[in-house]
């Protein structure tokens, strides 16, 4: 699992610094709790609300550490996206 993405980080550590990453990450995290979010909505399913509510959380985490203003925009757009936190 982790050496079929190695060579992809190794080349980012590189490129990118601390907050860029948090940030991409604070993203992709945020992406999924969307979907998770639009999943429950269709379906009722507490588990996939559990999963929105807990990416999100990841988001916010990733995203207080990265490049200025990523805070204030991944609050944003999962804000209106609906997603609760």
């Amino acid at each position: 699992m982790i050496a079929e993405r190695l060579d992809y980080a190794r080349n980012e550590v590189r490129q990118k610094t601390k907050a860029q990453i948090d940030t991409e990450t604070a993203a992709i995290w945020g992406a999924r709790a969307v979907a998770c979010f639009e999943i429950y909505k269709g379906s009722g399913s507490l588990d996939w609300l559990r999963l929105a509510i807990e990416y999100t959380h990841e988001a916010i985490e990733h995203a207080a550490s990265g490049v200025p203003g990523a805070l204030d925009r991944v609050q944003a757009e999962l804000a209106a996206s609906g997603v609760p936190y």
